[in-house]
């Protein structure tokens, strides 16, 4: 409606400006231009703030521990937009164990109602990349392109997968998509608040959540163990 009042009050404005008019109407063409201006701005903040009321956002920082001390960081952050979540993942190590150890990686997710539309995995190490992976969806089917080679996934749709348990706690989830190993693996409710992720390999994951937030990931390999706790 207010477009319409606009388009209306302009063209008089510029009819005016050809004859004679009444005072009222010589006073209103003295003050279009600040109505003008003025309903410009209630259709800019109409506009406006629907939309940041719909955008929400969360950022997350986790020390990782091994051994009582702290060998990197790893940094989440989540937006949400109408129907378009995006998370994306950054995390760095370093220690020395017989010899100097650093990794990085890189991990992004888009959602869309819900329904996984792309994914990033990126790995490396001691400076060599060892993984870069790129899920996306073609056809109601997901297909990963990783280094001299394609795949397409059994899965359809992927709803929940590892970065978005840092930030949703896996309610009545049994399954969850490892973009890293392709594949859905096992999500089991050991007590509330606790899940245990179990890999491919026989080691398991566990995580921690309060208020919806994963506080926690105790991560139990054979050879090694390593946590992920959240900074408050």
């Amino acid at each position: 409606m207010l477009p319409v009042i606009v388009f209306l009050l302009i063209r008089r404005y510029h009819r005016l400006q050809n004859g004679a008019a009444p005072e009222w109407m010589e006073e209103l063409k003295r003050r279009l231009p600040l109505v003008t201006r003025i309903i410009i701005l209630i259709l800019t903040c109409l506009i406006i703030v629907p939309v940041v009321a719909n955008c929400q956002s969360q950022k997350l920082q986790y020390n990782i521990m091994r051994n009582g001390k702290s060998i990197g960081m790893i940094h989440l952050s989540q937006s949400t937009t109408g129907s378009i979540t995006e998370i994306i993942l950054e995390s760095q190590i370093k220690f020395n164990f017989l010899f100097s150890f650093s990794a990085a990686s890189r991990e992004e997710c888009k959602y869309e109602n819900g329904i996984l539309q792309y994914s990033l995995f990126n790995r490396r190490v001691n400076g060599h990349e060892k993984a870069n992976k790129v899920t996306a969806i073609s056809n109601a089917s997901y297909h990963v392109t990783g280094k001299d080679r394609q795949k397409v996934l059994e899965c359809f749709p992927i709803r929940y997968c590892l970065l978005c348990m840092f930030c949703n706690e896996p309610n009545s989830i049994s399954k969850v998509y490892s973009y890293n190993l392709e594949q859905l693996l096992d999500v089991e409710n050991l007590k509330p608040n606790k899940y245990r992720v179990t890999l491919p390999d026989g080691n398991c994951n566990y995580y921690t959540y309060r208020n919806g937030i994963c506080t926690s990931v105790d991560i139990q390999h054979s050879l090694y163990r390593v946590q992920f706790i959240l900074l408050h």
